[in-house]
């Protein structure tokens, strides 16, 4: 990913968590509390300083809202069925059920396209291992490192439903 493209990534991801964080009157410290993150972390986002990794942006849109993740042809799907979470939202679910489910995902759409590793890796400039460890669930990847790969998987956007967030 370039710089311009992680520009234009922390940029989205800043203002639409900014303001869905304003538009139900949460301090950054009460949306940190909700997303069980430090506010440090909410402000750095909130700036697009740096990019979060996967864990914190999970539940950075859990506390946001957002109960359902999608990546298709156009967007990301991640979905959580009920039975795999007594609460039924992306906060009750523990990191590493979180990361296979990222890794199977992306997974599933590169099979889907037909692309092996190899091909992946050249479209995304990431290193084999890295994204065999991605789909495996072994590592937790940053933000801008699933940007690359939805924008290699074809995918255009991603959306978190249900409070408007949308983001790249």
């Amino acid at each position: 990913m370039g710089q311009d493209a992680l520009h234009e990534y922390l940029a989205s991801l800043a203002g639409d968590v900014r303001r869905i964080r304003k538009l139900y009157g949460f301090s950054r410290e009460e949306l940190a509390e909700r997303a069980g993150l430090h506010p440090n972390t909410v402000a750095v986002a909130e700036r697009g300083e740096r990019d979060l990794n996967t864990i914190s942006q999970t539940r950075l849109f859990a506390a946001l809202g957002c109960r359902e993740i999608r990546l298709c042809d156009g967007c990301l799907d991640i979905s959580f069925s009920e039975e795999c979470c007594i609460r039924g939202d992306l906060l009750a679910l523990d990191e590493p059920f979180i990361i296979r489910c990222i890794g199977e995902t992306v997974r599933r759409r590169r099979i889907a396209l037909d692309l092996s590793l190899e091909e992946l890796s050249s479209l995304t400039g990431l290193h084999l291992n890295s994204l065999w460890n991605c789909e495996k669930g072994l590592v937790i990847p940053k933000g801008n490192t699933l940007v690359r790969l939805y924008l290699a998987l074809g995918t255009q956007w991603v959306e978190a439903e249900s409070r408007g967030l949308n983001l790249y």
